[in-house]
């Protein structure tokens, strides 16, 4: 394994280990509630709207948090078939229990290698709060967004949001960027370099209809297959 791979996988490893049962059970609070709306400028009802607009009946969602979105969107319900894939078990367990009236398989993996579904073979792919989490620059982030094009169907939906740290029309305030530099120094956050302007030009390399709107620090993007 090359040195820098084995520094993604590290990297990779250490975010997803943040997101153990204690912090999972102040996720709600914390980060959706007080983060998303003071720290980062982006209530959580507009990642919510997003849901609502895009999710289709054969779903699958990456960096599944708590479940809140999936509960919360009216778009997603007890019949859809939800896909969840996550590199950390724990939330993937959350999510069971949380939606256990749901029809869901859950898979353990990373989003930049191959997710284990067939071709065409869903309706939505959504990355809420993700992408800021994975490691490296959007190029090497991207890889997520070929394998979303790869599982959705003509016509399929890509979604989500990510925290970006600086491009055109951001805002971070200054309690936002200490926050974001104690994250990254412990590996929660890898998104120095990540914009607005380098998101879209990954989507719309991948996807049409691409539509990347700000909110404070956060990119909430939208795309067809």
């Amino acid at each position: 394994m090359a040195p820098d791979e084995a520094h993604e996988e590290a990297s990779s490893a250490t975010g997803a280990a943040a997101y153990g049962p204690l912090v999972l059970a102040g996720y709600d609070t914390y980060v959706l509630r007080f983060s998303l709306r003071f720290l980062w400028g982006c209530p959580k009802r507009e990642i919510l709207d997003v849901y609502e607009r895009n999710a289709g009946p054969e779903h699958l969602d990456i960096g599944v948090g708590t479940g809140f979105f999936l509960e919360r969107a009216g778009a997603i319900t007890p019949d859809t078939r939800l896909e969840l894939l996550d590199l950390n078990p724990v939330p993937l367990r959350t999510v069971e229990r949380r939606l256990s009236g749901y029809r869901m398989r859950t898979h353990v993996g990373d989003a930049a290698e191959e997710i284990p579904l067939a071709d065409a073979s869903l309706d939505s792919v959504g990355m809420a709060n993700l992408l800021h989490c994975m490691p490296g620059d959007f190029t090497r982030k991207a890889r997520a967004f070929d394998q979303a094009r790869r599982v959705l169907r003509p016509g399929g939906r890509i979604f989500g949001s990510t925290v970006v740290g600086g491009g055109s029309g951001v805002r971070v305030n200054p309690l936002a960027r200490r926050v974001m530099r104690t994250y990254r120094a412990r590996g929660g956050f890898d998104n120095i370099d990540d914009t607005p302007e380098k998101l879209t030009a990954e989507l719309e390399a991948r996807f049409t209809d691409v539509r990347v709107t700000v909110r404070g620090c956060v990119a909430l993007f939208e795309g067809t297959a």
